[in-house]
């Protein structure tokens, strides 16, 4: 005799080809009503607010000849944890909450929205709907893609500011070397004067000349790295809000899509 266990809810036995155990899956009972079913079952639990409604269901109104039964949870028998079934279906559960009774002394505020209506104290759970995780699924799943978004987002901000400070650094070492030049053009002119004051006039004209022309390239070498610098911050600023712009309209085109889908869904449920 062999045991395959390749299902987790459960595992057949094989023995010369017949088998003991059928395999077993777990199925919500509220999943196996029908739909007829299920919609009289919630028009019939909405009006009920507390456990009161639900004792006049079962027992006034005579809903057990019907199906309709419940049940006390709560391990002292108080009634404050109620559970509604129809033949034998759990359907719905009331839970009253806790309660605090607050007696406000001389000068102290008057407690903020008090309990006016006892019903209010009760909750209900509807038990034959999704679960939990199902009804927030597109919520959660929404939520751990713009946490990816974000992280990759913020990557992309760390690598650009990596590369705005290494173009800054370059900046400040070009506008350090410029005043240095600017500084020996400066130096050479001092030295010029002082030399071509006993010189004739056409030396000193052809030595004021190479002066300008030194001090005119050093300016362009200026104007150029500062134009650098702009340029790469203003591509680098462009290039983000293309890529927010681009995000943004992905999630305006998500958006109508999932309009449109719903509005084909209740065309064909109309038809």
């Amino acid at each position: 005799m062999t045991q395959l266990r390749g299902n987790p809810y459960g595992h057949v036995t094989f023995h010369k080809n017949w088998h003991v155990e059928k395999i077993k899956y777990p199925v919500l009972v509220a999943s196996q009503v029908d739909a007829q079913t299920r919609e009289m079952i919630r028009a019939t639990v909405k009006p009920l607010v507390s456990s009161e409604d639900i004792e006049r269901l079962v027992h006034h109104d005579k809903g057990w000849e019907r199906g309709w039964s419940m049940v006390k949870l709560d391990a002292a028998g108080l009634g404050r944890c109620v559970l509604l079934l129809y033949k034998g279906i759990e359907a719905v559960l009331f839970f009253k909450r806790q309660v605090n009774e607050i007696a406000p002394g001389p000068g102290e505020p008057l407690p903020e929205n008090p309990i006016k209506d006892p019903a209010d104290l009760w909750q209900r759970f509807d038990l034959l709907g999704k679960s939990a995780k199902q009804e927030n699924k597109f919520l959660a799943g929404r939520h751990d893609q713009l946490l990816v978004d974000n992280k990759r987002l913020q990557t992309m901000v760390d690598v650009k500011q990596n590369l705005i400070d290494q173009f800054e650094t370059t900046v400040l070492g070009l506008n350090t070397r410029i005043e240095e030049l600017e500084g020996q053009v400066a130096r050479s002119a001092d030295r010029y004067n002082t030399i071509t004051s006993h010189l004739p006039g056409k030396k000193v004209a052809k030595w004021l000349e190479e002066a300008r022309n030194k001090k005119k390239a050093s300016a362009k070498k200026r104007a150029k790295a500062e134009a650098f610098s702009k340029s790469v911050k203003k591509a680098v600023a462009a290039k983000q809000n293309k890529r927010v712009a681009a995000k943004l309209a992905a999630e305006i085109k998500a958006k109508k899509k999932a309009r449109r889908g719903t509005a084909k869904k209740k065309v064909t449920k109309k038809k």
